[in-house]
Parts: structure tokens; C-alpha cells; sequence
């Protein structure tokens, strides 16, 4: 299911949707996901509930993705203390070095997974890097983006400023 939407969301989103906005989702539970914390550990996607999550799959190979983690960054500052949590999964294969390099190097603050089989990833879909998931706090996929953003653009902050409001 997540696969056609995510088709026919990306095919509307080259024709429809500026940089700077996120599309609407599928409206089902989020599936459940194991994910593989960098420093060891595993988390489940359900463990975040009552709270959002920003879900982005992305890799340090990926261009786009690495232009859009400084304002991922920043959009995690901003919305970290209203109830959110950033969950970044990549997507590289093999060990984590390189992911654990690059997150060092850029001082990121918000969570990071490694997904080095891309187990997570296939349960949503993901057929394009970088690709971000909106889950509001009951489980429910409410947003998504495909391809990068500029996460501090006003008109994507005053979305994710409104949707939290009516949910």
C-alpha cells in the first residue's frame, strides 16, 4: 500500500509541490520497525508513541540528503521540545563507520539509525533517498516528503506548526 502511495505522491509532487511543502499521506498506522541505534542497541518504531516523529530514510552517498541535514538539524531544535522526535535511518551498507563519522563531523544532535539490509526502509516503501515520514502521536503516517527540503522554510514550519495543533 505504502509503495502505490508513495508512487502516486512523488508523480504529484514533481508536478504539484514546491521544495518547500510536504504532501499528505496515507492516513494507516505506521508500520512497525526495529531500528538499529548507532552506538548499539535496537529501538521499535512504537516506542515513540505519543509523541511525532519525523521518520527520514537517507545515506552519506545520497547528495540531496546530505544538503538537507543542516536544516533537518536546525527543524529538530526548533520542534524537539514540542513533543517531536527526529529519527534519521540510513540506509548505507556495511558497518556504521561511516555513518558514525559523518554524524561526529556534523555535530548532529537528533536520533540516528543504521539500516544496513534496508529492512526499515522496504516497510515504508522507500524507493528514493531522501525520504521523510510524518507519524502523528497516535501512530498514524499523516505527511510525507520525497527528495530533500529546506526544513526551515517558513511555509514548512507553519505547516508542521498547524498540524500539531489540530492533532
Amino acid at each position: 500500500m505504502y509503495a502505490a502511495v508513495l508512487a502516486v505522491g512523488y508523480l504529484a509532487g514533481i508536478a504539484a509541490y514546491p521544495e518547500s511543502t510536504v504532501e499528505a499521506a496515507s492516513n494507516e498506522m505506521a508500520p512497525e520497525l526495529i531500528l538499529h541505534k548507532l552506538g548499539g542497541g535496537d529501538v521499535k518504531l512504537s516506542d515513540y508513541r505519543g509523541k511525532w516523529v519525523f521518520l527520514n530514510f537517507w545515506a552519506t552517498w545520497c547528495v540531496p540528503c546530505l544538503q538537507e541535514m543542516p536544516s533537518m538539524e536546525s527543524f529538530h531544535k526548533k520542534f524537539k521540545d514540542k513533543n517531536m522526535t527526529m529519527l534519521a535511518v540510513s540506509l548505507d551498507h556495511g558497518d556504521a563507520t561511516r555513518v558514525a563519522d559523518f554524524v561526529k563531523k556534523k555535530g548532529i544532535t537528533f536520533e540516528v539509525f543504521h539500516d544496513p539490509e534496508s529492512e526499515a526502509s522496504q516497510k515504508f516503501g522507500v524507493y528514493s533517498l531522501p525520504s521523510t515520514f510524518i507519524i502523528n502521536p497516535r501512530g498514524v503516517v499523516v505527511a510525507q516528503a520525497l527528495g530533500g527540503r529546506e526544513w526551515t522554510d517558513p511555509l514548512i514550519i507553519d505547516y508542521f506548526t498547524g498540524l500539531m495543533k489540530k492533532n
